[in-house]
């Protein structure tokens, strides 16, 4: 079992993605935590679409992951 921090740590590690872009997911894993526990700051669809967009660019059409 690996936790979802971890794992950015060790993708970084190997050059897969940058520190910005560890950042940027480490951000998106927040928002997604965040979602789950309902507060004072609900997810907007400005939210979601920049979710959305950062996971399409920093990982699904990132060149450096092997098919």
């Amino acid at each position: 079992m690996v936790f979802d921090r971890d794992m950015l740590w060790v993708l970084e590690y190997w050059g897969l993605i940058t520190l910005n872009q560890n950042e940027r997911l480490l951000a998106c894993y927040l928002l997604r935590s965040n979602a789950a526990h309902h507060g004072e700051a609900p997810i907007t669809e400005e939210n979601l679409a920049s979710f959305f967009s950062d996971l399409r660019l920093i990982v699904f059409r990132n060149l450096k992951f092997p098919l």
